[in-house]
């Protein structure tokens, strides 16, 4: 099965790191497997992800060699090879933050245009390649928030729509609400296949494992805080209240779900602060309250300073391998929910633990491939 990928943001920071890996054929390079759930139970990725067209929309440079090197995510001496390729015009909505804050024009009058135009570009995409199969993913910045702006349509979801009416796979990386109840049922039609909501990279990871040890061990949490240091455009968008309130939503959901009936939901206070010298290397401070034996009160500080590309850049390669798997083994359209592990706030999901996840993945990635 020849499988294509098709990026929502190419230029962005992990879409450029992503590129860079794949673009210089570092298969041979054991250091591409590291930081992969997928490759660490299976040593390698599936071998047609290494010979994946690669493309997709934004509006900020004419090539994905541009992006790659206007985001300085890769030093000067990196490889780079075969990373010419246009990318596609940006689908620009009335709420998008290119739009409201960017001053860029939306570039369709409505979102049926914009959704017609998406579709064109996925058929063109998949005819040219000659590809059974198309993986549009979602690395742009969020979606508003309709509760603090009008309601407008964006593109994420002109987007989204497209995807799946075409019957290509979506993945929703960002916190953007762009997955409805009916678009899930409209997929099971299409036959398209959904992994989302928003990837869990780093700080969330460290959040649910700490959460599930606190409880296991008995221990009362009364309080996390949390705060946030970005410095790439993640960081800038996110930095602006009318896009960051999903993705503080999702980061707390994470406690919100309590394994023990015994103790109440503690005080959970989230941030994100918008440092520019920071670059991609995504800070992370956490701050947890908690009581012991006789109620004595703790405490414990946690530092997460990770480089926020590079960390999401194999995590997608593992949702891409874990869709490929799932087309492999004649999975119906619909959500993955066995891809969980890989999101904040993952879609149908039954487990909610860490352990959990990662067995529930296990058990999926060891179904036989059809014959």
């Amino acid at each position: 099965m020849k499988t294509g990928l098709l990026l929502v943001g190419a230029h962005g920071a992990t879409a450029s790191t992503l590129i860079a890996g794949l673009s210089s054929a570092l298969k041979d390079d054991e250091t591409f497997r590291h930081g992969s759930y997928w490759c660490a139970l299976l040593g390698d990725f599936p071998l047609s992800v290494y010979s994946m067209p690669v493309s997709g929309w934004d509006y900020r440079f004419s090539s994905l060699r541009q992006a790659v090197e206007a985001n300085a995510i890769v030093g000067p001496d990196f490889p780079l090879t075969n990373t010419e390729l246009p990318t596609l015009p940006a689908i620009l909505g009335p709420n998008d933050y290119a739009v409201l804050v960017e001053g860029a024009a939306p570039t369709h009058a409505t979102e049926e245009d914009a959704i017609s135009a998406i579709r064109s570009n996925i058929h063109s995409f998949r005819t040219q390649h000659t590809l059974d199969h198309v993986i549009v993913a979602n690395l742009a910045s969020p979606m508003r928030n309709p509760e603090i702006a009008a309601p407008e349509w964006s593109s994420i979801s002109a987007y989204a729509t497209a995807t799946i009416e075409e019957g290509a796979d979506w993945v929703e990386f960002t916190p953007s609400d762009s997955i409805t109840a009916r678009m899930i049922a409209r997929s099971r039609e299409t036959g398209s296949l959904i992994a989302g909501r928003d990837g869990s990279t780093g700080q969330t990871v460290m959040k649910l494992l700490l959460r599930d040890f606190l409880y296991d061990r008995g221990l009362v949490l009364q309080s996390w805080y949390s705060t946030n240091l970005i410095g790439n455009r993640d960081g800038l968008v996110l930095g602006n209240a009318e896009y960051n309130t999903t993705k503080i939503r999702d980061k707390k959901s994470v406690l919100q779900t309590n394994p023990s009936e015994h103790t109440s939901t503690p005080t959970h206070i989230v941030s994100i602060n918008y440092i520019p010298p920071a670059g991609d290397n995504k800070e992370a401070w956490d701050c947890i309250h908690f009581s012991g034996w006789l109620d004595k009160k703790m405490s414990m500080r946690i530092n997460w300073l990770g480089a926020d590309s590079y960390l999401a850049a194999p995590l997608l390669l593992d949702i891409i391998s874990g869709l490929i798997h799932a087309r492999n083994i004649g999975r119906p359209g619909g959500v993955v929910a066995e891809l969980g592990l890989f999101f904040k706030a993952p879609l149908l999901a039954s487990a909610t633990r860490f352990d959990q996840q990662l067995q529930t993945f296990k058990h999926f990635v060891d179904q036989e491939i059809a014959p």
